[in-house]
């Protein structure tokens, strides 16, 4: 914002030049995380959002439809098209190449299957949702795990706390502005025996993972 944004010009200038100098800000903050075309297109997809964003704003205001942008009603559709947007661009950025990046979107748009990929199956049966499924005697070779793993996000995101309402009424406390976490599922912290065992849990749940290699994401960088 300091360096790019700004020094382009920031939005004193018109929409054309702001939406031009989002543009610009995005595809090469794109490049600053890596010498690739992945990196580029990921940035330049972000600052395409971002146009469409304040294209939307500023068409809404000029129709006088504030408040039909703002209705609850549309907040799920926001959620939906954020989310979407948001893990396409995200499928380039760690994709090998485009042609890796295209491989993996592209059937998302023109085939429909009830069965995973290859790739899929062994990386959710390296997992521990997969590893709990074959304990159940569930196969991973259904969309089943995905759609399970979604759903436990999904609910993670919306009904339980953040960390810094679930610390809330820790004292010292870090970001007094958050919302009180009692309003969300009720939880927050409590030291007790039911803590302990949730995070003896997690711990365990934790060092089971151990194993796993993952790629440093900015190795390229």
């Amino acid at each position: 914002r300091d360096y790019l944004y700004f020094s382009l010009g920031g939005n004193r200038h018109g929409s054309v030049r702001r939406y031009r100098n989002l543009f610009i800000t995005m595809l090469l903050g794109g490049l600053w995380h890596g010498a690739a075309w992945t990196y580029v297109i990921w940035g330049g997809l972000h600052g395409l959002y971002l146009c469409v964003n304040h294209a939307w704003r500023a068409i809404c205001g000029r129709l006088g439809l504030e408040e039909f942008r703002q209705s609850p009603l549309l907040t799920p559709v926001y959620i939906f098209i954020t989310s979407l947007a948001w893990s396409l661009a995200f499928v380039v950025f760690r994709a090998a190449d485009v042609q890796s990046a295209l491989a993996i979107v592209t059937p998302g748009f023109t085939q429909f299957s009830t069965q995973s990929t290859p790739a899929l199956q062994h990386a959710i049966a390296e997992s521990f949702l997969g590893q709990c499924f074959a304990a159940m005697g569930v196969g991973v070779n259904s969309y089943l795990p995905v759609y399970t793993l979604l759903a436990i996000c999904a609910f993670i995101c919306w009904f339980l706390p953040n960390t810094q309402q679930y610390m809330r009424r820790y004292d010292p406390v870090i970001g007094e502005g958050y919302p009180d976490a009692a309003g969300l599922a009720g939880m927050h912290w409590q030291p007790g025996w039911v803590t302990a065992c949730i995070v003896a849990l997690l711990l365990s749940i934790s060092l089971l993972s151990l194993s796993a290699v993952t790629e440093f994401i900015y190795f390229q960088f």
